[in-house]
């Protein structure tokens, strides 16, 4: 399961609240007029229904191709990920509906750069793994770059660590574990899942990573064939802890995040003993940070849970088991 949580993948741009609720106008008349009532249709085929808003089995999956590329209609029978995609889409409606009450919005400067590099790609590599079109690729984009520009602005806001709370958590580590773990990475990162495919198919097929890497990569390190040296994890983006669990020499899946589409191989690893405190404070200030953050925003998302309506409905996917029922929240 784990391999699928990503936090949500993203850029930054000006705020935009969609629904696709179907709605229809019904006159009514109570004792004094006439008057104009909104009502939900087709809720039986909804599969989550958030405060009278109504999502239907192409929004749910829009959101997990856009946001679990590479996932498949047996994932939704492991480890329960059919439950975990609809929590964290839930998770994202319920943000981005707060997004809307407090009016956030990016610059259009932002919008235009990441609207512009997305042309670029075009339709084709959109639809290559998974059935999404271009233009709802922009309209997920969007709103994902919305949600994350309203969470830094709270983050920053909520989130502070200090120089004690770091001293504290150096004081508590073991002596024999206050090391550093360098690997020796190769990496390739691409600006669509199309040429990350083929660039896997090439190493695969016994192409030279450095060959690979010039043609397909577009981080910095290309020039140099991918070869990052030595490097500590945590000093990297997040995406990087992906690392860890692969083994020497092996090619490691296609991973999304921020930047882009990744390939790592890593042909070495080799553990330092560092006790000294200055050089252990940047890991245990980022692992600190890291651990409010989660807790911020789980509790955030929990308050807008208790206090919205929500009915889910997983039958309504059409690709689990019929052991599926109705949950209400």
């Amino acid at each position: 399961m784990k391999k699928y949580l990503s936090v949500f993948a993203i850029f930054f741009i000006f705020v935009i609240f969609s629904c696709n609720s179907e709605k229809v106008e019904k006159k009514s008349l109570d004792n004094n007029s006439a008057q104009l009532v909104k009502k939900v249709v087709n809720l039986d085929e909804a599969v989550v229904v958030i405060n009278n808003n109504a999502y239907y089995r192409n929004d749910v999956m829009n959101f997990i191709y856009f946001n679990f590329p590479g996932v498949t209609e047996d994932d939704f029978n492991k480890d329960n990920l059919t439950q975990l995609f609809i929590n964290e889409f839930i998770k994202f409606q319920l943000l981005l509906s707060d997004v809307k009450k407090n009016n956030v919005k990016v610059s259009s400067e932002k919008l235009n750069s990441i609207m512009n590099k997305i042309e670029k790609i075009g339709e084709d590599s959109f639809v290559i793994d998974f059935p999404i079109s271009l233009e709802e690729y922009k309209k997920l984009l969007k709103e994902s770059l919305i949600v994350k520009e309203w969470l830094n602005r709270l983050i920053e806001k909520n989130i502070t660590v200090s120089e004690d709370e770091v001293k504290n958590k150096y004081n508590k580590i073991d002596k024999t574990k206050k090391s550093i773990v360098k690997y020796h990475v190769l990496h390739i990162v691409t600006a669509n899942y199309k040429d990350a495919l083929n660039a896997r198919r090439a190493l695969l097929r016994g192409k030279s990573f450095k060959e690979v890497a010039l043609k397909y990569s577009v981080g910095p390190e290309k020039d140099q064939g991918g070869d990052l040296g030595y490097i500590v994890l945590d000093d990297m983006p997040v995406i990087f802890q992906k690392i860890k669990r692969l083994r020497i020499k092996r090619i490691s899946p296609v991973y999304k995040s921020d930047y882009g589409y990744h390939i790592f191989q890593v042909l070495d690893k080799k553990k330092e003993v560092e006790v000294g405190y200055e050089v252990l404070k940047p890991r245990l200030y980022q692992e600190i940070f890291a651990e409010k953050v989660e807790k911020f925003i789980n509790d955030y998302v929990e308050v807008l849970k208790k206090n919205a309506k929500i009915t889910i409905n997983i039958d309504n996917l059409n690709i689990v088991s019929d052991n599926s029922s109705v949950k209400n929240n």
